[in-house]
């Protein structure tokens, strides 16, 4: 099997602010703008448990960064991801609002109960005045998910 984790360069540190990880990294995968250095992975958010993100994902500091795409009912094998209500707006410096922070926290099923784990997953989405040509009009957000 090969592997596709992504190395970075000694003393790159990934830590992008909520703005430009929707300002620029989720804009321009939307709108399939070139994106240099194009290092974040696209991965089906349904056969990945948050534990094997190790392997997939972005990873850096305690965060691993992917784009997936929107889907009922983010359901694995082992799990499920329940959505948080805490929205939040991303805005510039500016004052413009860019999009929205969803928060989700990940649930292991087991026979007639569920646990909570300590796995939190960040959403990114764009508003839609943001987007002027689409990626086959589908949604692709931005997740980032922490332990």
């Amino acid at each position: 099997m090969r592997d596709s984790r992504i190395i970075l360069p000694p003393g790159f540190h990934f830590h992008p602010t909520d703005e430009e990880l929707i300002g620029y990294f989720l804009h321009r995968k939307v709108t399939n703008l070139p994106c240099n250095p194009s290092i974040i992975p696209e991965l089906d958010l349904c056969s990945t448990d948050p534990w094997e993100l190790n392997e997939k994902a972005l990873m850096s500091q305690n965060q691993w960064y992917f784009f997936s795409q929107v889907i009922q009912g983010r359901a694995t094998e082992k799990g499920h991801w329940e959505e948080l209500d805490m929205d939040e707006d991303i805005v510039t410096g500016a004052g413009k609002k860019l999009g929205i922070k969803k928060y989700w926290v990940f649930c292991i099923d087991q026979v007639q109960k569920r646990i909570q784990t300590n796995w939190v997953m960040e959403e990114y989405h764009l508003f839609k005045r943001h987007v002027k040509k689409g990626r086959d009009g589908q949604k692709l957000p931005l997740s980032t998910i922490s332990v």
